[in-house]
């Protein structure tokens, strides 16, 4: 039920309702139906093409530059009260070759930045994702899949796995026993880009005695999304994509998020 719920409230979903309604106001004969048809269908386009999100999400994220971030992490470099930290994206039934549960691509892709930041910084790595739920397979963790992904490539196991948390909230509140258990000070903390600033907010609250370094997997601009561009020199652009549309829903999944205070 939950997850019928959240694709409702997000795009495309939300603005074609809004649509709808509109239309049964005309069929009505009510002409304010006009407005809410024209608003929700334009939202619909606007959300899913990169050449508005892109600009919106960057100015939302407000992730910092590359080296901005390799910067501040280098006075931590081997450092026994320094931890990277991945938070998870979501687990899949049925995705792993023996039928098993999966990463999803949020999660696996910063699971492999992780390993990155950690081998780079010569710092242990560290998981935080609990149950998402039951499946063919029953339930499992977030957490317990990371560590299997890990197993199953050779590499090195990580320092601690947090399998509690059901939101990045919990993320927050699970993870910051074991940063007081191993008496860490620094935390390098690796989501994506429009999750940092959620996850930022609760890491800091539950934690406020340990620097949080945010490393977010990000979409840089390109030397063809200069201002013009942004405006809309490149049509294509301005036109509905799968990229376009993937990133404004995420983009208004974590301002509703962060809105709720999960």
């Amino acid at each position: 039920m939950y997850l019928q719920l959240k694709q409702l409230l997000l795009p495309p979903a939300s603005p074609l309702r809004l649509a709808f309604v509109g239309l049964a106001l005309l069929a009505a004969g009510r002409r304010s139906g006009r407005w809410l048809t024209g608003i929700g269908l334009l939202l619909a386009w606007l959300l899913s093409c990169e050449g508005f999100v892109d600009p919106l999400a960057r100015w939302y994220a407000r992730a910092p530059a590359p080296a901005v971030t390799l910067s501040e992490t280098q006075a931590w470099a081997g450092r026994s009260d320094a931890v990277v930290l991945v938070l998870g994206g979501g687990i899949r039934d049925g995705g792993a070759a023996d039928g098993g549960f999966d990463l999803q691509p949020l999660t696996a892709e910063r699971l492999r930045r992780g390993q990155w930041w950690a081998a780079r910084l010569r710092l242990p790595l560290a998981f935080s994702g609990g149950p998402t739920g039951q499946g063919e397979h029953g339930v499992t963790t977030e957490a317990a899949v990371a560590a299997r992904v890990l197993a199953d490539t050779h590499s090195a196991p990580m320092l601690w796995l947090e399998d509690q948390a059901m939101d990045t909230r919990g993320n927050a509140h699970h993870a910051a026993r074991h940063l007081q258990r191993h008496g860490t000070r620094a935390v390098i903390l690796v989501t994506h880009d429009l999750h940092m600033p959620r996850a930022l907010k609760h890491f800091r609250q539950a934690a406020p005695g340990v620097l949080f370094i945010p490393a977010p997997l990000q979409r840089l601009p390109s030397e063809g999304d200069r201002l013009g561009d942004r405006l809309g020199d490149r049509l294509g652009d301005w036109l509905p994509s799968v990229q376009g549309s993937a990133r404004g829903h995420y983009l208004v999944y974590e301002i509703l998020g962060r809105l709720a205070g999960r």
